[in-house]
């Protein structure tokens, strides 16, 4: 199962050769004066190909690189794409995210496998790795709260903490409500989270616990924006 990738994700195309003990191959990819995508064309034809989502700063420009990429695998029999963030995720009901999903099925891939979606819509096309098979086990036999900074992160919290068998803190700011607050005095705290933006939410989870007298405060995010 070669895969397939664009300079910018060089570097992660080498840990998965590591792993996976597999060949690498990338496309090349450049820009016309008026900013139109330019691909060499080039022969893919596998059985099976993972396709790694090209790293640009402009998510936008992300995507059409991204297409252009699957454009040349529709020779192979299976295409799954590894795809560390999904551009869109955050607007997971409206047409925005759904166009995305239709394209790359309309590009005869089989799956998207992906770190943390902002929200799991269940579909079986989506192979959504959560925090805790990301970087649990970094956190196994520590005296840990689980801290949930919003209700949107309830679910994937909720996972982290049954998995640390750990308490659990439930933050619902829209609400201004807190729910087992009380299990923070004197206890160190691990805030979960998938994406960081502004980092309004965390700062307001941090204020919330240092007044309940939490000893200490770590956070986990999965996605920071300036980063994706």
């Amino acid at each position: 199962m070669p895969i397939i990738f664009e300079k910018s994700q060089k570097e992660l195309a080498e840990r998965f050769l590591k792993d996976l003990k597999t060949n690498i191959i990338e496309v090349q990819i450049s820009k016309y004066p008026n900013g139109e995508f330019r691909i060499d064309e080039m022969d893919i034809s596998y059985n099976h190909v993972l396709v790694l989502i090209p790293k640009y700063s402009n998510l936008n420009d992300r995507l059409i690189a991204f297409f252009l990429i699957l454009g040349l695998c529709q020779q192979c029999k299976i295409i799954d794409v590894f795809i560390p963030y999904v551009p869109y995720s955050r607007q997971d009901k409206s047409i925005s995210f759904q166009l995305i999903l239709n394209i790359v099925k309309f590009l005869n891939v089989r799956h998207i496998i992906t770190l943390d979606i902002h929200k799991n819509n269940q579909d079986k096309f989506i192979i959504n790795i959560l925090p805790h098979e990301i970087y649990g086990h970094k956190f196994l036999n520590q005296e840990l709260v689980i801290v949930s900074p919003d209700i949107g992160a309830k679910e994937r919290s909720e996972k982290f903490a049954n998995y640390l068998k750990s308490n659990l803190v439930i933050i619902d700011k829209k609400n201004n409500k807190t729910t087992n607050l009380n299990l923070v005095q004197n206890r160190e705290c691990l805030i979960i989270d998938d994406i960081i933006d502004s980092g309004k939410t965390l700062r307001n989870a941090i204020a919330i616990l240092k007044r309940a007298g939490a000893k200490n405060i770590k956070s986990c995010i999965t996605h920071n924006f300036r980063n994706l």
